[in-house]
């Protein structure tokens, strides 16, 4: 185990809507490095970087096109190296998000494995003999191609499977290959080798994608586990103080198969959902609140695990609603208080410590769906853009922050972004409610729900958001004193 881990508080950073340097409305490197301190001063001394590498970002740089360089809008190889030696100079670590899984269908691993004569890539992917030939139980690509068959996909439809093998291959399909033959430890080998490279560049380790997803027909993750021992085995020879945590959600599998550290999500068994994110959570005040499941399950992973690892507790994360969406503000406290006592390293998705509001009914942006409302740009202060970003913009998807900006009471209203038009039911002004807000259909939009600058508008299908730019003190702001919000970002923009 590394050293550090004993002591690690993790900040989760979304690298796209985080901090925009340069202006053109996508969060950089040079942003990260910018709020170091911030992060710092928050207590946590550890990141957690989102993909930032080459790609389509079809699903928000999940979709690898090239695993060794940084995507250009986001920096350089050499921004991100000086963010690891910055970091390191405030005594702080960094993880990379590490896709092991598949890749974007732009990497050049995957046009090769697409030529119809046999290459060294023809096995890093797991494809049929046939066109026609559907893999079991996955989706697929086909007809793209020269090569005759199938590519089986790990995710999104753009997303082909890398090839670790099947736990239990079917002997009358040859093209389902057992974990030890050549092709799928070929990809292990690859995989071991780009962890290798940002490792040997000042890289502190990874959190692994869709980490119990490698090895197909593995019900019982024996294959898998036998990968990531592999690359634990690597780790410990080579880079012992490196630490990797796994998407997978279930510890009792995570831990003995090689991690330092397993999430507890909003999937799996650990019934993590039932204390912050469900109908009624045990953090709010609905009596109807019950924590019974989560810990049966809590201490059935802590004596299968056995001191092993570590289970780590998010306050989010980029795939799931924001805290607010269902818990006020003492029952986050509540929730905080949780999850920096328990044992564990704790995960503190960026924006959730100012209490930054889950935006619905957005756009997707990026391959985000039903996850936009969790990875809106990050608000810093009350100026424009909320301190985001310089760039121009023609729409705002802001929502409020309950008026907390880091640790103290900062914003007052009317300094948050308010429709022009309407703003019924602002969580920040519903002592303020204009009288047209209580009639026809704006009644039926509950107080709670309310996301402090709404996404539609009466005048066209995307708002258009006005920022109060004076108060007459002692006043609200009349139409007079509003003007217009410069846009925030192309990744944002409708």
């Amino acid at each position: 185990m590394p050293s550090w881990l004993s002591d690690a508080r993790f900040y989760e950073v979304y690298p796209q809507t985080f901090l925009d340097t340069d202006a053109d409305g996508v969060g950089d490197l040079r942003g990260i490095i910018e709020k170091l301190d911030y992060v710092r001063e928050l207590g946590c001394n550890a990141l957690w970087l989102n993909p930032c590498f080459v790609s389509p970002f079809l699903d928000a740089g999940y979709d690898v096109e090239d695993f060794c360089t940084v995507a250009p809008r986001y920096g350089t190889n050499q921004d991100l190296k000086d963010l690891f030696d910055e970091a390191h100079a405030r005594g702080m670590h960094v993880l990379l998000d590490l896709v092991p899984g598949h890749t974007s269908v732009e990497h050049p691993w995957f046009k090769a494995s697409c030529c119809a004569e046999p290459n060294e890539f023809w096995d890093r992917y797991i494809w049929t003999e046939h066109v026609f030939d559907i893999p079991d139980g996955m989706g697929c690509i086909r007809g793209m191609s020269e090569r005759d068959g199938c590519c089986a996909v790990n995710f999104f439809s753009h997303q082909p499977a890398l090839n670790y093998g099947f736990e239990n291959p079917d002997p009358e399909k040859p093209w389902q290959q057992p974990t030890d033959a050549p092709g799928p430890q070929a990809t292990v080998r690859a995989m071991i080798e780009v962890m290798r490279f940002w490792l040997g560049l000042g890289a502190d380790g990874f959190r692994c994608d869709m980490a119990n997803s490698l090895v197909k027909n593995d019900p019982e993750y024996a294959g898998t586990m036998r990968v990531w021992r592999q690359v634990r085995a690597f780790l410990d020879e080579e880079f012992p103080e490196a630490a990797i945590v796994s998407e997978w959600g279930e510890p009792d599998y995570s831990l003995p198969g090689g991690f330092h550290m397993d999430f507890l999500l909003q999937f799996g068994t650990s019934h993590y959902n039932d204390l912050v994110r469900c109908e009624a959570p045990y953090f709010s005040a609905d009596p109807a609140g019950d924590a019974s499941r989560f810990v049966a399950a809590y201490r059935a992973y802590a004596e299968k695990t056995a001191g092993q690892g570590l289970m780590c507790l998010i306050s989010g994360n980029h795939d799931c609603d924001r805290l607010s969406l269902r818990l006020d503000d003492r029952a986050e406290r509540l929730c905080f208080a949780f999850q920096l006592t328990m044992p564990g390293a704790p995960f503190i998705y960026c924006g959730d410590e100012i209490g930054m509001r889950h935006i619905g009914g957005r756009p997707s942006k990026e391959g985000s769906y039903w996850r936009t409302g969790a990875r809106t740009p990050m608000q810093w202060d009350s100026t424009p853009n909320c301190g985001f970003s310089a760039a121009p913009r023609r729409h705002c998807t802001w929502g409020s922050t309950r008026q907390r900006i880091g640790r103290r009471w900062r914003r007052r209203w009317p300094t948050r972004a308010r429709c022009g038009t309407r703003c019924a039911h602002c969580w920040s002004c519903a002592r303020r409610i204009p009288r047209w807000a209580t009639t026809r259909r704006w009644s039926s939009w509950p107080t709670e729900r309310a996301t402090g600058c709404w996404p539609t508008c009466a005048r066209r299908p995307a708002s258009v958001c006005w920022w109060p730019s004076t108060r007459t003190s002692g006043s609200s702001p009349s139409r007079a004193t509003l003007s217009r919000a410069t846009c925030c970002s192309r990744w944002v923009a409708s």
